[in-house]
């Protein structure tokens, strides 16, 4: 049995050889999507580091964390148990892609400047 220090957002029922069972759920196997979290979550940072040392111009780091982290909630709602909210999306995802279309058309923006200069 898994235990997480008791954190909340257990993962859909999973088959996977990597899923865990909690004490809440006992004999439901379910994505470990904390552990998910952590690990895209270091990425992200990994990423960020990296560009942030040769950013081409101010912001471009700002606008990329929140084009990764925005992808990133967005696809692992897909294996959480959050509630729908509206369309077939729950609220974390649509604020996501709001946030999403948003820093994409910053990014493009910034992107086709450089390149008309």
């Amino acid at each position: 049995e898994a235990d997480f220090l008791r954190g909340c957002c257990y993962g859909k029922p999973s088959n996977l050889p990597w899923a865990i069972i909690f004490p809440e759920q006992p004999g439901v196997r379910v994505h470990p999507t904390q552990l998910y979290t952590v690990g895209l979550e270091l990425l992200i940072l990994w990423i960020l580091l990296r560009l942030n040392k040769r950013q081409r111009y101010d912001g471009q780091t700002l606008w990329t964390a929140i084009w990764l982290y925005s992808l990133y909630r967005a696809g692992i709602e897909t294996i959480r148990t959050n509630p729908v909210f509206l369309w077939g999306m729950t609220a974390v995802q649509l604020t996501s892609l709001a946030a999403l279309l948003l820093s994409t058309s910053v990014l493009l923006h910034h992107r086709t400047r450089r390149q008309a200069q």
